[in-house]
């Protein structure tokens, strides 16, 4: 689950990027400030993931979040308490 996870997320990551950027080499470490997204882009990365996996994540927990590894960990953690 969590290999299924990660995919779509670096998928969403790439495939919201704004038109003419290039996409960065996205990989776990990478910091979440560091990719040319604004709040609102990862905010609605985040809703079609929650769509997607039919699930919703801790708020405080996207907050928290500092790179890839942690947005995988948080939806995995919410799949988790789900089941």
């Amino acid at each position: 689950m969590e290999s299924t996870i990660a995919a779509a997320i670096f998928d969403r990551l790439k495939c919201n990027l704004p038109q003419g950027v290039v996409a960065p080499e996205i990989g776990l470490q990478t910091g979440i400030r560091d990719l040319p997204l604004d709040s609102l882009d990862l905010l609605e990365i985040v809703y079609e993931l929650e769509e997607q996996f039919d699930t919703t994540v801790d708020e405080q927990a996207l907050v928290m979040a500092r790179n890839v590894e942690d947005l995988i960990r948080m939806f995995v953690n919410a799949l988790e308490q789900k089941s």
